[in-house]
């Protein structure tokens, strides 16, 4: 048995999606800290969770005081520092005017997660990878399981990533609607339609008003 395995946390999920997220951004040449890499990975599950599919970070994610949280992630990113597989360096000490935790990959690793998660990752990295923590908080506290808890006024609840896959479904139908609504005003329009139709209406009109005369009565 490795020691990587050996050592590998309970919540083994959040342990490969880290070091997934880590290897995507080596790969993408993005600096990952703490604070950025939990809300690319609350990103990327939103994503798969609005895509049709399931979670791929194996978090339970939280409100916390930053946007979403797993408190289980410092059991995963220890047990990546124990192995060697990733390097820390905490500059929250430091003078420095920027102060993180910032976590590098080590040495390159196979892909720990499936093709398609590996996919997403690349994804949202791609796409938001270069944005600051701070930016990258606001977009989390945009999407609809952090509006759904903010509702409630209340840190800790857990988040419904579901909310992601309902708020999918609803653009797609009011997508749907605006095209088939686009469509119909594409449709040609006959001006002699209106004039034609006008002109029925008036032809039939006594008798009309007979027929009301009959069944009616002289009211």
């Amino acid at each position: 048995m490795s020691v990587a395995t050996e050592y590998r946390p309970a919540s083994y999920t959040l342990y490969d999606a880290l070091l997934a997220l880590l290897k995507v951004a080596r790969e993408r040449r993005v600096t990952i800290s703490r604070k950025k890499a939990a809300k690319l990975l609350y990103l990327a599950d939103t994503k798969a969770v609005s895509d049709g599919g399931e979670p791929i970070s194996g978090a339970t994610w939280k409100w916390q005081d930053y946007g979403p949280f797993d408190n289980a992630w410092y059991e995963a990113e220890d047990a990546l520092v124990w192995t060697g597989s990733v390097e820390r360096h905490d500059t929250r000490a430091d003078l420095a005017f920027y102060r993180s935790v910032r976590l590098t990959l080590a040495e390159d690793v196979d892909d720990p997660l499936p093709a398609q998660a590996m996919r997403i990752l690349h994804e949202v990295v791609a796409e938001h990878g270069h944005k600051s923590a701070n930016k990258l908080q606001a977009l989390s506290y945009a999407t609809e399981p952090m509006i759904e808890a903010q509702a409630g006024g209340e840190r800790g609840v857990l988040l419904n990533l579901d909310q992601a896959r309902k708020a999918r479904r609803a653009r797609a139908l009011i997508e749907r609607h605006r095209a088939m609504r686009a469509e119909l005003q594409q449709l040609p329009d006959d001006p002699g339609v209106s004039a034609d139709l006008d002109a029925e209406f008036a032809e039939f009109g006594a008798l009309r008003r007979r027929a009301n005369t009959e069944e009616l009565g002289d009211a």
